[in-house]
């Protein structure tokens, strides 16, 4: 079983079922469809690891930083081209980088061409750029889901580089597929982008329940993870993530793995970037999620 194939236990099923909303516009649909939450638990009750595996020492309650980062006035078209250019920009404090702002490649630049067509070559730059992201989780722990995740950028990646002129987007690919019926064959670009999409839209949860102020990492990966790819893993992968989410670090850790200099300025900078990040990439999975419904490509399994 390659890397592309690791975490990908249940087969879509081939009877239709009536396709839910985009994600983006609709989580109640979508929950519909999720697996009940794993049973409450007291935050850090395990021993948390920093990416490099060392021991952590119990931290001390962490005091919010206010986040009230100001709000661009300029009016900014909801369907630019652009991704950057459909959100007003976060101002934050100056000087601070991190993770986020130093990506070589990132899906805010990304320009849709005419019918919302994702770029293939911008989308699977910038997916790569995501993958360093689970080292600040931790490396060891999360190297199933960076291999899984690098497997399927790989499978698009050939796919596109033998004909770059026709297909240039994302969906061109899926199209192609479409018309000569080879959209459940092994390996296919279709699927292949299916669970690229279902680990990017885990990433994006994620990111957005801790910039939305969960400090508890366990518990945003849990809710991601059950919002998110529960429901398409079998028992197995379900615990291999369960053992995975004991190696995530504190929330002040993770931060300073993510570039904070462990100032308030610097913790507000660092999640303000990935509350932007997290929106730019939602956008994305939200066109892709309404073309794959749209062609009844993505039915969530009968629980």
């Amino acid at each position: 079983m390659d890397g592309g194939e690791r975490l990908q236990e249940s087969p879509r099923k081939d009877a239709k079922s009536p396709v839910p909303s985009s994600r983006s516009h609709s989580r109640a649909n979508s929950e519909a469809f999720a697996t009940p939450s794993p049973p409450p638990h007291t935050p850090h009750s395990h021993t948390p690891q920093s990416s490099q595996g060392s021991h952590l020492l119990p931290s001390s309650p962490l005091t919010p930083v206010e986040l009230t980062p100001t709000r661009s006035t300029v009016t900014v078209p909801p369907n630019s081209p652009r991704i950057g250019d459909r959100f007003p920009r976060s101002t934050v404090p100056s000087g601070h980088e991190s993770f986020f702002s130093r990506a070589p490649h990132k899906f805010e630049d990304l320009v849709l061409s005419d019918g919302e067509g994702i770029p293939t070559p911008d989308f699977l730059s910038a997916c790569r750029a995501v993958v360093p992201f689970f080292d600040a989780l931790s490396s060891t722990a999360f190297a199933p889901v960076k291999a899984d995740i690098n497997g399927n950028i790989e499978k698009l990646s050939k796919r596109y580089q033998s004909n770059p002129e026709k297909f240039s987007t994302l969906q061109s690919m899926i199209v192609h597929e479409l018309e000569t019926n080879t959209h459940e064959a092994r390996n296919s670009a279709t699927d292949a982008l299916l669970w690229l999409k279902r680990a990017m839209e885990f990433v994006q949860d994620f990111m957005a329940e801790v910039a939305g102020g969960e400090h508890s990492l366990d518990i945003a990966a849990g809710k991601a993870y059950t919002q998110c790819l529960r429901r398409y893993h079998n028992w197995i992968v379900r615990g291999m993530f369960s053992m995975a989410v004991r190696a995530v670090p504190y929330h002040k850790d993770f931060l300073v793995l993510l570039g904070s200099d462990g100032t308030a300025d610097g913790n507000a900078a660092v999640t303000v970037h990935m509350a932007d990040f997290a929106r730019s990439l939602g956008e994305i999975n939200s066109i892709i999620n309404l073309f794959y419904q749209s062609h009844e490509l993505d039915i969530p399994p009968v629980i």
